[in-house]
């Protein structure tokens, strides 16, 4: 079609005007029989969009995943208190002698508070059992607790570990809600420059028309004897500018559209095309903000912003790291404590202290490095990482408070350049139409009216982009704030 202009300008200079004219209405018939999908329009509002990408986006799962992670990860860590069902069968035979034979059949349960509970069943028989493990016919029961006095006594391996996994449960959450803040963020954006770039076609359209009616109108003056035959080169040069600059508003429009599609899912995670007939609501608006939602928000966003809440559960994590390492200063004093009972006994029922103080099996454990250097290592590095999010902490609680305040004061500024500029669209119109009523009487020129128009156009493009602008800025703000959710 490019080529159909400039084939039009040179016949222009080379053939009559009515073979100028019939090529010039040829190309402006083919370029909107070319983009006559908006005859049948149907609109995506911004409501619409924002449901659609919070149901139906991949990274929703992903964020559901993560939380699936998380809770994976605390059944794991969990699984160190579950109860044991523990067998244990050794059996020696040679030369038809049944040298030895140990059965043990016990159940451990781990408790929260670092006790460890036993209850089983011994019988060990044989001729060269070793004597201290006889049991009497029948075999032996017994009941135990294994009782840690200095390390695990506060807090063990298996309860720090515990703890962790709920805190990673609590980042993993926080995680999840600040890539779903950042790819609401980018959707958003991507509509606002669809909505844009749509609005801006057509603006340049009714430039192209504007120039076409000009176009023709000093044709029509030029065989009247009213204006001189250069006046239409002016005129036909104005309208071929306006078919490049539409040409080029068409192409950002359509490649806004695949933007916009990117961010389109359906619910089984299958992408959604946007087809040509659908356009954006012309109002893009989904937030209002003044002072006194700028407070609230940046009162919020101090305390629980995704970043900030991620960093306080890493600080608890620390916290119960260093913890445990403090704990692994102490001497590793384990005490584990058997009552006995045999077949011949009333089990349980004969219980009493003098029975007790007859049949039991006690060990003591006693572990002390001398240096403690592993352990003293431990510490160090737990209160070095425990600094380093505190720091962390800090920096990013003033880099948050200043972001707000820098988004914030594009919100202000953009709400009132808006209003400036409308003002300045208004009378950069009321100027072209001033302008366009002196053309028609003859007491203006082509180039004059020519550059009318040019200011017009600029100001509405302008005054969109300042609108488009605007929106960006407010979902920055949400965006600094960790906010992702519209009411």
């Amino acid at each position: 079609m490019l080529k159909n202009v400039n084939e039009h300008l040179h016949s222009q200079a080379n053939s009559s005007s009515s073979r100028c004219f019939v090529n010039f209405l040829l190309i402006y018939f083919l370029f909107f029989l070319s983009f006559s999908g908006f005859s049948q329009t149907k609109t995506l509002s911004p409501k619409e969009f924002l449901n659609i990408i919070l149901s139906s986006h991949p990274i929703i799962k992903q964020g559901k995943n993560l939380n699936a992670m998380a809770q994976s990860e605390l059944l794991y860590r969990r699984g160190q208190l579950e109860p044991k069902l523990l067998v244990d069968y050794t059996l020696k035979e040679y030369t038809s002698k049944n040298y030895f034979n140990y059965f043990d059949l016990g159940l451990k349960i781990p408790t929260w508070y670092g006790v460890d509970v036993e209850f089983g069943y011994e019988n060990n028989e044989g001729i060269f059992i070793n004597p201290s493990n006889f049991t009497p016919p029948g075999g032996l029961g017994y009941v135990g607790l294994k009782i840690p006095i200095g390390q695990g006594m506060i807090i063990d391996e298996r309860r720090s570990s515990i703890r962790q996994a709920k805190y990673m449960a609590l980042i993993n959450e926080n995680e999840r809600v600040k890539i779903i803040n950042k790819m609401v963020f980018s959707a958003f954006k991507d509509y606002l420059d669809w909505a844009f770039f749509y609005k801006k076609y057509f603006l340049v359209k009714t430039s192209y028309t504007f120039a076409n009616d000009l176009y023709l109108a000093s044709k029509e003056r030029i065989n009247q004897g009213d204006l001189a035959a250069i006046d239409s080169t002016e005129a036909l040069l104005k309208l071929q500018e306006a078919w490049l600059e539409l040409q080029d508003a068409q192409n950002d429009y359509q490649n806004s559209q695949l933007a916009v599609s990117n961010h389109l899912w359906t619910s089984q995670y299958e992408p959604l095309e946007l087809d040509s007939n659908t356009i954006p609501l012309s109002d893009t608006s989904l937030i209002n903000i003044n002072d006194n939602d700028f407070k609230q928000i940046y009162q919020t966003a101090i305390i629980s912003h995704p970043e900030l809440l991620k960093n306080d559960n890493k600080l608890k994590q620390m916290a119960i790291e260093k913890s445990f390492a403090v704990n692994q200063l102490a001497p590793n004093f384990d005490i584990n404590f058997k009552y006995l009972t045999s077949k011949s006994t009333n089990y349980l029922g004969e219980a009493n202290w003098d029975y007790l103080s007859n049949n039991y099996k006690v060990t003591f454990n006693w572990v002390q490095p001398l240096l403690l250097r592993k352990e003293r290592s431990k510490l160090q590095m737990a209160k070095i990482k425990l600094d380093q999010i505190n720091i962390e902490q800090t920096l990013l609680k003033r880099e948050i408070s200043n972001r707000l305040n820098s988004s914030y004061n594009d919100v202000s500024t953009y709400r009132i350049l808006i209003k400036i500029n409308d003002k300045t669209r208004i009378l950069a119109t009321q100027l072209r139409d001033a302008e366009n009523e002196k053309f028609k009487q003859g007491e203006s020129t082509i180039f004059l009216l020519n550059s009318r128009e040019t200011k017009r156009i600029a100001t509405e493009i302008k005054l969109e982009d300042m609108l488009r602008k605007y929106e960006k800025s407010k979902w920055q703000l949400l965006y600094d704030a960790g906010i992702y959710e519209v009411r």
